[in-house]
């Protein structure tokens, strides 16, 4: 009789297991076969009409590159942001690019365009592939429908403008007081210049005067001395012995988080925005030692966001400012791209929203151009697959 119980009891048992093996999640594979979206059309409405029902309502849309020189990628999303602007009332463009100048014109009320254009970093202004963004943004200046453009990055490059000279200005309209001005302002344009030029010392002292700052009637300012700090704090980290590379790139999109947040809740709290910036700035968790700020905007926005990485099986990529190209590293045969490739998949569209299981590992070439397993589905919302790569061309090469 016992033996009886014992005997249902396991085959109920394995009934039920047999009944949730069977209720578990469609493999990645399946998924994809019913999920990828071709978007190769010309017609942005046909192929953009996928991607606006994926983002939902969601007030954040980041679109990633493969790398800064992904001539292909660039052009791809400029059509894209044309459409979220247009079709989807997204009125914000916010590039991986200078925080305080580009900033500083909206505070100014500088309409201007093509001085916001100056300090957009070139290796998209002299993009031949990014050409009519920039005309459309020109364009949408002028018109009663601008698409702003505001900036997020901390790091102080290709400033066109005396950037100590307004620092002085504002330091002394928000009654700042500085030990050693001389000094000061003499260590600031040394940090200015490519490579390091500062001390350690140098930058250890600079680090303690800002930290000493108190900035309570200028928001703007405010969050600019937060930059100076990350800056700084970036200059320290190249003097660390035995200096990790996340470390680097985590106080750099920690940054870029805080100018992010303080743009989309204090500047803008009634807009939607584009970001426009790498793959791996715009990623959710994809390493454990790394923070980027993809991370940190979907740890307060949550659903809020909607973020898309790019991915090709082959090309090449090059700079704008760059002479080489650089080939793409072919991914692993289980790759999705592979896949993508075998299927003889053109440009297409995955919402990796809809994957039942969000924790299912599947091996891709998204991030750095290497093959890695991950759980996808939680670091990317959305996948757009471009078969070739193709390099950004110089504008004064033409096409």
């Amino acid at each position: 009789m016992i033996y009886h119980k014992c005997l249902q009891l396991t085959i109920l048992l394995l009934v039920f297991l047999s009944h949730n093996s069977n209720a578990q999640p469609q493999n990645i594979k399946t998924y994809l076969e019913a999920n990828v979206s071709s978007i190769s059309d010309s017609d942005n409405e046909s192929r953009f009409k996928i991607i606006k029902e994926s983002i939902g309502d969601a007030r954040v849309v980041l679109l990633g590159e493969q790398n800064h020189g992904d001539g292909t990628t660039m052009q791809f999303k400029t059509g894209l942001v044309k459409y979220l602007h247009e079709e989807c009332d997204f009125d914000l463009l916010i590039f991986e690019s200078n925080f305080y100048p580009i900033q500083k014109l909206r505070e100014d009320d500088n309409p201007d365009f093509n001085e916001v254009k100056k300090y957009i970093f070139p290796i998209w202004t002299n993009c031949t592939q990014c050409s009519d963004l920039f005309a459309y943004l020109e364009s949408s200046y002028q018109s009663n429908k601008p698409l702003i453009v505001s900036a997020i990055d901390n790091q102080k490059y290709f400033y066109k403008f005396d950037y100590v000279a307004e620092l002085k200005e504002l330091c002394t309209e928000n009654n700042v007081l500085i030990p050693d001005t001389a000094w000061f302002y003499s260590a600031i344009r040394k940090s200015l210049k490519f490579g390091n030029s500062n001390s350690k010392e140098e930058i250890s002292k600079l680090i303690k005067y800002v930290k000493a700052w108190h900035i309570e009637d200028n928001d703007f300012f405010h969050q600019e001395v937060k930059c100076l700090l990350a800056y700084f704090e970036l200059k320290q980290t190249e003097y660390r012995k035995g200096v990790k590379k996340y470390e680097y790139h985590n106080v750099r999109d920690s940054a870029m988080t805080t100018n992010l947040l303080w743009l989309l809740q204090e500047r803008y709290p009634n807009k939607k925005a584009i970001v426009w910036a790498h793959n791996v700035h715009i990623s959710k968790d994809v390493e454990t030692s790394f923070y980027y700020f993809g991370t940190g905007l979907h740890d307060v926005l949550g659903e809020d966001m909607y973020n898309i990485g790019f991915t090709s099986y082959d090309g090449c990529s090059k700079f704008a400012s760059g002479n080489v190209a650089s080939k793409k590293n072919k991914p692993n045969s289980k790759s999705l791209e592979s896949w993508m490739k075998k299927n003889y998949h053109q440009t297409s569209f995955i919402n990796l929203k809809g994957l039942p299981d969000k924790n299912t590992k599947f091996s891709a070439n998204i991030i750095y151009e290497v093959s890695m397993k991950k759980e996808w589905a939680n670091i990317f919302d959305g996948i757009i697959y471009i078969p070739t790569m193709e390099p950004c061309i110089k504008l004064d090469e033409g096409i």
